[in-house]
């Protein structure tokens, strides 16, 4: 089941973003690098902002197509691993600059051969075979490491975008879904993320989700007032959960009035989702 947040949703990069600062401001200490520390320290100032700082995905190379790839295998590393790479990362870096747009400070190239996924090198980074060398040691070979630490599910567009999270996660109308266990390929298909349910509400856009709740909550009689209120939409496309900020009151009155309404149905990477919608109207 993925939980997710319209809104705003806690990302997997946030986490990344915060044990990358903490792992890097020791190395800087250490260095007494002040420039880089500055930088740093912006950049933490800007932690409140991320929503509007979109980050670069890694990428994926299948036969000769190299397509955008919004997961994050090699932070699947054990974490004595992980921490490795982030030093090699660190000490092999060219420039000091930092990008909002890259808080994990490198895009991973992956290549998926005879049915294995390997990682073979980060983008503009020309030190990619030295810092491979010194993480992985005998497993770099050939110009890439097999992900054999890799167990998960990774998923390429084929249509439009249909859901993100506004920072890095995202699902597609129609994606190819990849199931990988230590590495190797174990399934792979294509998925319809949108199912449309007969006399369905239509939400392609969260924007249509947000109107239809919208005009129902305006035929509730409430206080003139700025109204808070969250609404959840289950796997099923009905509404499972409803919380209003300050009217725990119009909690009841609102059920019955959405009890109802069945939207069109929305999956995430071909697995079951829930949508939590926030708003606020007058």
């Amino acid at each position: 089941m993925c939980d997710a947040v319209t809104y705003i949703q806690p990302n997997r990069e946030i986490c990344v973003a915060l044990s990358y600062i903490s792992k890097v401001l020791g190395e800087i200490l250490k260095k007494r690098n002040m420039k880089r520390l500055s930088i740093i320290f912006i950049c933490f100032l800007s932690l409140n902002h991320l929503k509007a700082s979109p980050q670069q995905s890694d990428f994926l190379i299948i036969g000769k197509d190299t397509v955008e790839l919004y997961f994050l295998p090699l932070e699947q590393l054990d974490s004595t691993r992980l921490n490795k790479f982030r030093q090699n990362l660190i000490a092999n870096k060219e420039n000091s600059t930092s990008s909002l747009c890259l808080w994990r400070e490198y895009q991973a190239l992956w290549r998926l051969e005879n049915n294995k996924l390997y990682l073979v090198g980060l983008n503009h980074n020309p030190n990619s075979d030295k810092i491979f060398k010194a993480t992985f040691g005998n497993k770099y070979k050939n110009n890439k490491v097999f992900a054999n630490w890799f167990s998960s599910r990774l998923a390429i567009a084929k249509d439009k975008v249909l859901r993100w999270d506004e920072l890095f996660s995202r699902t597609y109308i129609k994606e190819e879904v990849f199931d990988f266990k230590l590495g190797r390929l174990e399934n792979k298909k294509l998925v319809e993320n949108y199912i449309k349910v007969e006399n369905g509400i239509p939400r392609l856009t969260k924007e249509q989700a947000e109107e239809a709740i919208g005009n129902r909550i305006k035929q509730i009689n409430r206080p003139k007032t700025i109204f808070r209120y969250w609404v959840t939409i289950d796997e099923r496309g009905k509404i499972s959960d409803i919380k209003f900020d300050n009217f725990e009151k119009f909690t009841g009155l609102a059920t019955e009035q959405f009890k109802e309404m069945q939207f069109d149905v929305v999956k995430w990477n071909g697995e079951p989702y829930k949508e939590t919608i926030f708003m606020e109207i007058l």
